[in-house]
């Protein structure tokens, strides 16, 4: 919650706040400045990390390790690379590893980065099939298909989807560099035209993945869809949904229910939506 340095607990049972725990911004408990991670771990523990610090936290406020996750400090990469390895940065749930997808500013994707915490020694594994999102990298589209990374094992898989109620990626050449912010506003209205797939959700409840999908027409109307997979990822059925204006974006499945964070008036709100079918 900014401005101030704090985690909002929720009682979801009684859909009410539970309690507001406060953190640092300054001296050795301090918590990364603008985090763009945000992770809770077993224990009550909370991974942070942003561009310039990484590091676990207890409820409590205290710095419980500083990962130290820049290409200064590890071997394994490129001695000549000069991306940063915090971009969508994932610690593993027994703090063992670290997984990225590694990019220079806004640019395209690396490639997938795995990090060994103990020895602070990393590789960086191809993933060839992000190479068609390089020419929609202006909004940073994502295409049909995504690769599994299993960090038990060191496996890595590509997995692609029949749809059929929308393309299985966007098509055609767009700009990706762009001289205004106006400009690039215009090339992502144009792609927002065709399919835009957003991220998979676990419900426990059905064991089944679900993510969400949209189009956005000449008009700006915006039409979502919504995808449902097995838990091997097989595509089980697809739906236009209706009533529904935007794709969700931070949601989560509790106990076979949808919870996605909206504005309700002029308040922050957790919204929760039933999926029947």
């Amino acid at each position: 919650y900014e401005p101030e340095k704090q985690i909002h607990e929720y009682d979801l049972e009684n859909l009410k706040l539970k309690a507001i725990h406060s953190f640092e911004a300054d001296g050795p408990n301090a918590i990364p400045s603008f985090p763009n991670s945000f992770q809770a771990l077993p224990n009550a523990e909370f991974f942070m990390a942003d561009y310039a610090k990484t590091g676990v936290y207890s409820l409590a406020g205290e710095q419980l390790f500083n990962l130290r996750i820049q290409l200064e400090n590890i071997t394994g990469f490129d001695p000549e690379a000069t991306f940063s390895l915090t971009n969508n940065l994932l610690l593993s749930p027994d703090k063992k590893k670290t997984l990225s997808l590694p990019n220079n500013f806004a640019g395209p994707v690396e490639g997938l980065a795995v990090i060994d915490i103990a020895s602070m020694s990393g590789k960086l594994r191809s993933l060839p099939a992000l190479e068609m999102t390089d020419k929609y990298n202006v909004s940073f589209e994502q295409g049909n298909g995504i690769s599994r990374y299993d960090w038990r094992i060191d496996s890595l898989r590509l997995y692609t989807f029949p749809h059929e109620l929308v393309a299985k990626s966007k098509t055609g050449e767009f700009s990706t560099k762009v001289d205004s912010n106006e400009r690039r506003w215009e090339v992502g209205k144009e792609m927002r035209k065709q399919i835009t797939f957003g991220q998979f959700y676990w419900d426990d409840s059905r064991s089944m993945y679900f993510r969400f999908g949209s189009m956005t027409n000449e008009n700006d109307k915006t039409t979502v869809y919504l995808f449902a997979y097995d838990d091997a990822l097989n595509l089980k059925g697809e739906a236009e949904m209706e009533g529904l204006e935007n794709m969700f974006y931070q949601a989560f499945f509790r106990k076979g229910k949808l919870y996605n964070y909206g504005i309700v008036g002029e308040d922050p709100a957790l919204i929760e939506y039933s999926l029947e079918f």
